[in-house]
């Protein structure tokens, strides 16, 4: 993309690539918003533990 502002520069300072994905294991609607992803391999929930004192 080309500035048009004249204060700056036609320079590239990043470029970004993104590799398209094929989207395999995903929950419904419903639960992924329950736990917060669409991605079952993503859900990891915090399991509770004893505090140590």
């Amino acid at each position: 993309m080309k500035v048009k502002n004249p204060n700056l520069t036609n320079n590239e300072y990043a470029k970004a690539c993104i590799v398209l994905q094929k989207y395999d294991n995903l929950l419904s609607t419903t639960e992924a918003f329950k736990l917060g992803t669409i991605f079952k391999d993503l859900y990891s929930p915090y399991e509770e533990t004893e505090k140590v004192k």
